[in-house]
């Protein structure tokens, strides 16, 4: 997975991320524990290279995607699990943070739906053959630009990574990608339109890309 300029997709820090999560007891324990803390509120263990952030699923009083803690990577994780008095820390500093939001999200909102959906169904996403693998990954492309993937999934029967881009509309999904994602789009086989806010919507809302031709 080696990209332009020697940078990974994944790098050193991923891996001791995942390793974390690959202690299921743990894992399992630190999302009850923020669920709880949180008052029922689901959340997501996202690896990222210094460590794990813990993603808020909170839709209903959410502008946007938002992690549990203070701003500036004050959520990472870097052990599981975390102390009682950690958790309520990070917890308080979520709740300033989520009450001080100010910046919305559609795109982001929709995508929390599209992984809670999948959580709630053996990691399926948006009615596809397609596994959630991880949102919001950050790629560096041979045309030098760097960017994030909105939601990277699995496609066990081309045994092949897919990258999904969230559009707000259909007419912000026929736009030119600012980071030049477009030109590898690739057929869309099995998927079919999502809900959002119990409507169904156009496939248009979602782009599949190929990385650069990678």
């Amino acid at each position: 997975m080696e990209q332009p300029g020697n940078r990974s997709f994944v790098t050193t820090g991923h891996l001791r991320s995942l390793a974390m999560l690959e202690d299921s007891k743990s894992a399992v324990e630190t999302i009850s524990a923020y669920r709880s803390a949180l008052g029922g509120v689901e959340v997501l263990l996202r690896p990222v290279a210094a460590g794990l952030t813990v993603m808020s699923l909170d839709i209903e009083r959410c502008g946007s995607m938002i992690s549990v803690g203070a701003a500036a990577g004050g959520g990472v994780l870097t052990s599981l699990p975390p102390s009682s008095e950690r958790i309520a820390s990070m917890v308080q500093a979520y709740d300033r943070k989520r009450e001080n939001l100010v910046r919305g999200s559609e795109e982001e909102l929709f995508s929390l739906r599209l992984i809670e959906g999948a959580l709630d169904n053996r990691l399926r996403l948006a009615g596809t053959p397609w596994l959630f693998v991880a949102h919001e990954w950050r790629v560096h492309l041979s045309n030098g630009s760097n960017g994030k993937i909105d939601l990277l999934g699995f496609d066990p029967l081309e045994r092949r990574l897919v990258a999904i881009e969230l559009k707000a509309s259909a007419a912000h999904a026929t736009k030119p990608d600012p980071n030049g994602w477009d030109a590898g789009q690739v057929p869309w086989g099995g998927v079919r339109g999502v809900g959002v806010d119990g409507h169904l919507v156009s496939r248009e809302l979602i782009r599949v890309v190929q990385l650069g031709g990678h």
